[in-house]
């Protein structure tokens, strides 16, 4: 299995009926009227180009302590969600992941009530199979359900892990001892679905993986686009493209890159200091629960004006920038927090008592964060900011601290 971290959107063309009596003109057809319907989507979608990064347990790419929220866009009716739900718990009842329902509120106000990174689910009928990112890429992503498909909980699965971050099984390196890749076959433009990936390796090749095409997968009419090896045999019971469980290796895959309540810090949230401070959660959900840390942050606590961590205090923050809280709003913790972690910390701002990122840096010269790196979200590689305060943050809240590393002038070393 494999998993690629990139911020490209995933290709939209995902169906699960044979494509081999379709002819590659109107295919083309239907995604061009696709794309012109989603623009946002046009340049990724026509590039063709799969930009695979090496997997971080860190990475911001991930979906924090596998916690993953959703909603569903207005245009799911109450009968086709029973799929959707079952879906996820297909993945929640054997791995490390969970899937935690948002408020039904507008969703154009989630960001003002809890996290801006979310998957939507929605309903898309006609030529275009169902589809998702690959990853998390930031803010609401859609994972979008053909009607075609709307009563299978596994192809719902399928799209789920691409939002975990899972390419597909065909492109494992290790296929080639088991598969052939007809690319001639395949419909232009998809041949990256095909194409082994640079992706992290997790696990070996799994032709039973429900992340794997049939062999006529994107077929553009002139013959199979997989073929198995004449010299190969796949294991008693195992077809290719099956969409009826997650098989053992999706599993163990998950929870590789998915680890039962690691320690990670999510853009400054630290679940073992949240639970400390804060008993009554740890009473509910367990003083180890660091999933459930985490969801109560977001649900409540966020809104509430807890800390997340030692490095950032909303009420701090807004006390000591009076602009920003009269931008903001005095009590909109929520606001404060996403000033911090989008602009605040990135030009150097102090987030509470305990941590001082410019202090931090000038006391930790051997940690090398003195150094032009280029401007969070810029499109010109060229603009660069002089110090890496958000690396700062992020050193101290994992390493530094337990290290005995003081985070402020006037604040002791905290452990």
């Amino acid at each position: 299995m494999r998993i690629n971290t990139s911020h490209t959107i995933y290709r939209p063309f995902d169906k699960e009926e044979p494509q081999a009596n379709r002819d590659q003109a109107s295919i083309i057809s239907v995604l061009d009227e696709f794309l012109t319907r989603h623009p946002t989507l046009a340049d990724a979608e026509r590039s063709g180009i799969v930009k695979s990064q090496a997997v971080n347990p860190n990475s911001d790419l991930h979906w924090p302590y596998g916690v993953v929220p959703y909603t569903f866009d207005p245009s799911v009716l109450e009968k086709d969600k029973t799929a959707m739900l079952d879906g996820m718990a297909t993945i929640s009842s054997q791995t490390n992941v969970i899937f935690v329902e948002l408020p039904d509120i507008n969703h154009d106000g989630l960001a003002e009530y809890g996290p801006k990174d979310y998957i939507s689910f929605s309903r898309v009928s006609g030529g275009v199979g169902s589809y998702s990112n690959l990853g998390r890429v930031g803010g609401k992503q859609m994972v979008a359900i053909h009607d075609s498909h709307k009563n299978n909980k596994i192809v719902v699965a399928h799209e789920l892990m691409h939002a975990l971050g899972f390419e597909h099984a065909q492109q494992h390196p290790n296929s080639t001892e088991t598969i052939d890749i007809r690319l001639e076959n395949v419909v232009e433009g998809y041949e990256h679905n095909f194409i082994l990936s640079e992706g992290t390796i997790v696990g070996p090749y799994d032709p039973d993986s429900v992340m794997h095409y049939r062999e006529s997968g994107l077929s553009n009419g002139n013959g199979p686009t997989i073929v198995i090896k004449p010299d190969a045999t796949l294991p008693d019971g195992v077809y290719l493209g099956q969409r009826d469980h997650l098989s053992t290796g999706d599993i163990a895959s998950i929870n590789a890159v998915y680890k039962k309540d690691e320690n990670s810090i999510p853009n400054g949230f630290d679940a073992e200091y949240y639970l400390e401070q804060n008993t009554d959660v740890a009473d509910a959900f367990g003083e180890d629960n660091h999933q459930g840390a985490y969801i109560h942050w977001y649900r409540h606590g966020m809104q509430e004006g807890r800390a997340p961590s030692l490095a950032f205090d909303p009420k701090y923050y807004l006390e000591q920038n009076p602009v920003i809280a009269e931008e903001l709003g005095s009590e909109n913790y929520t606001g404060a927090y996403e000033h911090f972690i989008n602009i605040g910390i990135h030009k150097g701002s102090r987030g509470s008592i305990h941590f001082d990122p410019k202090y931090y840096i000038e006391a930790n010269p051997d940690l090398g964060l003195s150094v032009a790196i280029p401007i969070p979200g810029s499109d010109n590689s060229d603009v660069f900011i002089k110090t890496n305060y958000k690396g700062a943050l992020d050193h101290w809240l994992i390493e530094g601290k337990d290290e005995g590393r003081a985070g402020s002038l006037n604040s002791e070393t905290q452990t």
